[in-house]
């Protein structure tokens, strides 16, 4: 282990063979020039601040004091600034010869269109060869297990996997208006008002951490979670909205996990330099989640624990649910839309609301289903529609004095619907 100290500390035991102990007990020794000792100076607890860290007064010392030495954040953050900048790939060209924007769609010389940034940046060669080589680790690892062709199983399962956005009641209302109206990206609807991050312990720094994950790009992406089942993560909104992949694919990747998450593991991040290996095209999203989920995925492990191992699922008030982050680039409308799956609270209100939203959904070409929400409990309910609401449309197996009469409104709301 390479721990580093201040000259003056050298100066005030070289004098004698072993000069100095600390608080631990043990010495410095000094054979030549070559400084080596048992235990950790009392300094050492106590890390480095920003001020030696910029006047670079250190020296290299051999601690063989695994137990005792503890070098703090600001310490690993000093020998990261001293690492070497990672070689940066040359950019891409187009077909006329001019290099290609990091975020440009179109070549500023040309006009022909060059693909997408968040793809290009997933197709560099350095981060493919990184994400193969975790692959390889991963599946040497799966293999010493016994557990080798389940991981296999599950990276065939996830070549099905789809892209789930999770929307609140009113922002999927408000892109239902009329032909249909643009979902507002996060940071874009920010920026013009639309939006207020809310007073968590993510939103006041996302834009630091998707910048630092997606440079000169990141206001263009939509984030979503890759999934199995349709199902979203349900603190982001009630609305699980599953897009086409045929609309989709040639836009999207995929990324290791949520970037506050990814920064906690790889503090690096923060000083630009971006480890490689934790994204890949949409093509291989296979290869990333059998990279990372390696670990969970047992020889017993069944098909149907694949769905909740892609993507956990935690009560709706944890935003740290671990799942495989999407970023769709560029503009979603209704028609990008595959399937919607609601959770209604059991109120008139939003029961007349969604009967709304189901018949616009219809008139886009665009299949739903709902779960109706019990307090704390959902009980999947067939699709709405007029025969379904005609009757109530409530839960099957609540005690009749519990449910309500079908409320003398809906029809009203049905026949709103087709003019809404």
């Amino acid at each position: 282990m390479i721990a580093l100290y201040p000259f003056s500390l050298l100066a005030s035991v070289a004098p004698t063979r072993t000069a100095a102990r600390c608080r631990f007990g043990g010495g410095f020794d000094l054979p030549g020039d070559l400084v080596r000792h048992r235990v950790a100076a009392d300094w050492a607890n106590g890390g480095l601040t920003p001020r030696q860290i910029r006047s670079r007064r250190f020296y290299p010392i051999d601690c063989r004091c695994d137990a005792a030495l503890d070098i703090s954040r600001r310490v690993r953050t000093a020998e990261m600034m001293k690492k070497t900048p990672a070689v940066v790939e040359a950019p891409p060209k187009c077909s006329c010869g001019q290099p290609i924007a990091s975020n440009i769609t179109s070549c500023l010389a040309c006009g022909m269109p060059v693909g997408f940034p968040n793809v290009r940046f997933a197709e560099r060669s350095s981060e493919r060869d990184a994400l193969n080589g975790r692959l390889k680790a991963a599946s040497e690892s799966a293999a010493a297990r016994g557990a080798f062709e389940t991981l296999q199983d599950f990276g065939r399962a996830v070549q099905h996997s789809l892209t789930v956005i999770s929307r609140h009641q009113g922002d999927l209302q408000a892109m239902l208006q009329g032909e249909g109206g643009l979902m507002q990206a996060y940071h874009p609807a920010v920026r013009a008002g639309l939006r207020v991050p809310a007073n968590n312990a993510f939103d006041p720094a996302r834009e630091t951490f998707d910048s630092a994950i997606n440079p000169t790009f990141f206001q263009d992406l939509h984030f979503g979670a890759l999934s199995l089942d349709g199902k979203g993560v349900p603190y982001y909104g009630d609305y699980a909205i599953t897009l086409r992949e045929d609309y989709t694919a040639n836009r999207t990747t995929v990324f290791e996990e949520n970037p506050a998450s990814f920064r906690t593991k790889h503090p690096e991040v923060m000083l630009g330099e971006l480890p490689l290996g934790y994204r890949a095209v949409w093509e291989e999203r296979d290869l990333l989640a059998m990279a990372k989920l390696q670990p969970k995925i047992e020889s017993g492990t069944p098909p149907e624990a694949f769905p909740t191992l892609l993507m956990e699922q935690q009560p709706k008030a944890d935003g740290g649910s671990d799942f495989i982050e999407c970023h769709v680039f560029g503009q979603i409308v209704p028609r990008t839309f595959k399937h919607v799956r609601a959770m209604v609270a059991d109120e008139v209100v939003d029961r007349g609301i969604w009967a709304r939203m189901a018949v616009k959904l219809d008139h886009f070409g665009v299949t739903h289903d709902e779960e109706i929400v019990l307090g704390r409990s959902c009980q999947a309910v067939p699709p709405a529609s007029p025969s379904n609401l005609a009757s109530g449309g409530f839960c099957i197996g609540r005690a009749a004095s519990q449910s309500p009469s079908p409320p003398a409104n809906w029809k009203l709301y049905l026949a709103s619907a087709a003019t809404w």
